[in-house]
């Protein structure tokens, strides 16, 4: 039997899609939270203590990314095969699913422990290296492997429609971190290595709880041995379908890091701690575009397993007009409130030479969220349509060849410093915004078109 998530999925799709998005906000509402206000809370360590998290920007966005594509990957597999109406093969590739997690999580960690410190080195972060190392060693190296299983157990949840059970897990996980973090920064005087445990904990709570809700209650899936069977082919499977999610990531990771060193060329340390803490204001708001393209992927997948193209471009249009409205309403809210949230960072310790740097920033940013909306879109949809190479080719335009040739020409070129390199990763985000979107609608087109000569043959 299904449950009702399932059967939501697969005659109601645009109710299933917007019942999805408010519990996935929260899932990923609250960790942003969280993120905001450890920042926050770290400004009272100092600015090296933040520009020392900040060169770790490129190993946390990498780290994401991996669990982007595990819970990416593990969600578009299952949920094609719920779909499929195939129980017997879900299960076993529910168990599946949670072994490569965990191969995933353990080969990621080998690869932190001998690119870390030779990475932080080039990107300029020599003086803040032991900050970087001491954080590092706990959050990545410890915390990596228990990470990426809690991303293959949300993935196994959402590909059910069980975003509930994920928006609890990660709200009670996201509370205590953000109880424990100032009580192991402060009043236990741990300092930087505090808010790195308060991060992992909560990472192993978020385990315990993902768990309870996998095993005792109700769920689509069973979760025994009896009939299970080791399919060595399901890790490049899982791999190939979450490779958009990830690609995002790192190249994201890439441009980074490539954003950190020419900020460091310039001379200007300092603006490394603008961008750290900038980009949580940045994430914070993005994240209901972000929620709402994430629960897309297992409705299309679901009806791509239906084979209802019809239904699908419905869909997509859906989306479109509702991510656009709202990306502008983000882009005005903060482009009105950009002082407000800047003055909120000065209160916690950012230093009142950085004001004009960060609301400058800000302002440059909030013009990227309606093309930011095209490209999650797209992304989604070509990952629950199945097409991984198609998604992944995305992020590669956006970060890879637009925003790079843009930031070099206007960066370096022209001589235009930050403001070259900002105003680069914008042009990125319009040229790729367009073109993705394009590429997209004309490829559900070529669906239907064929769907209907099929038919007619």
């Amino acid at each position: 039997m299904s449950t009702a998530n399932v059967d939501a999925l697969k005659n109601n799709p645009k109710k299933a899609l917007n019942a999805m998005t408010l519990s996935m906000m929260l899932v990923l509402l609250f960790p942003q939270i969280e993120h905001f206000i450890t920042i926050l809370w770290v400004q009272g360590l100092g600015t090296n203590v933040v520009a020392a998290i900040g060169f770790l920007s490129f190993f946390v966005i990498l780290k994401s990314g991996i669990g982007r594509g595990v819970v990416s990957g593990v969600n578009t597999l299952l949920s094609n095969s719920i779909g499929e109406g195939d129980k017997k093969k879900a299960n076993n590739y529910m168990i599946n699913s949670i072994l490569i997690s965990l191969v995933v999580g353990i080969i990621s960690t080998i690869i932190f422990i001998f690119a870390l410190k030779p990475v932080l080195i080039m990107l300029g972060g020599g003086d803040v290296l032991q900050y970087s190392m001491e954080y590092a060693f706990i959050f990545l190296i410890i915390g990596t492997p228990i990470y990426l299983i809690d991303q293959g157990l949300i993935g196994i949840l959402r590909a059910e429609g069980n975003a509930k059970s994920n928006s609890y897990s990660t709200i009670i996980a996201c509370v205590f971190n953000m109880v424990f973090g100032p009580i192991f920064i402060y009043i236990l005087n741990w300092g930087v290595k505090g808010a790195a445990l308060s991060n992992m904990l909560s990472d192993v709570v978020l385990f315990v709880v993902l768990l309870y809700f996998l095993l005792v209650k109700e769920s689509y899936f069973t979760f025994s041995f009896k009939n299970f069977k080791f399919e060595k082919s399901l890790f490049s499977r899982v791999l190939y379908l979450g490779l958009p999610g990830s690609t995002d990531y790192i190249v994201m990771a890439i441009i980074t890091a490539i954003l950190t060193y020419s900020v460091s060329f310039f001379g200007e340390y300092q603006a490394i701690t603008v961008i750290t803490s900038a980009d949580k204001i940045i994430q914070l708001l993005t994240t209901p575009l972000i929620a709402f393209s994430t629960t897309l992927l297992p409705v299309i997948g679901v009806q791509m397993g239906l084979k209802n193209y019809k239904t699908i471009k419905d869909i997509f249009n859906y989306s479109i007009k509702k991510l656009i409205i709202l990306s502008i309403i983000l882009t005005i809210a903060l482009l009105i409130l950009n002082p407000l949230v800047v003055s909120l960072y000065s209160v916690f310790g950012l230093s009142s030479s950085l004001f004009s740097s960060m609301t400058f920033y800000l302002f440059i940013f909030s013009f990227t969220f309606p093309f930011s909306a095209l490209i999650s879109i797209s992304m989604s949809m070509f990952q629950g349509l199945g097409k991984g190479f198609h998604g992944a080719m995305i992020p590669l335009i956006r970060h890879l060849i637009s925003s790079t040739i843009a930031m070099y020409i206007l960066g370096f070129v022209l001589n235009m410093g930050l403001f070259g390199i900002y105003l680069g990763i914008l042009i990125g985000f319009i040229f790729t915004g367009v073109v993705s979107i394009l590429w997209i609608n004309n490829y559900i087109g070529n669906l239907i078109k064929n769907d209907k000569n099929e038919t007619i043959n």
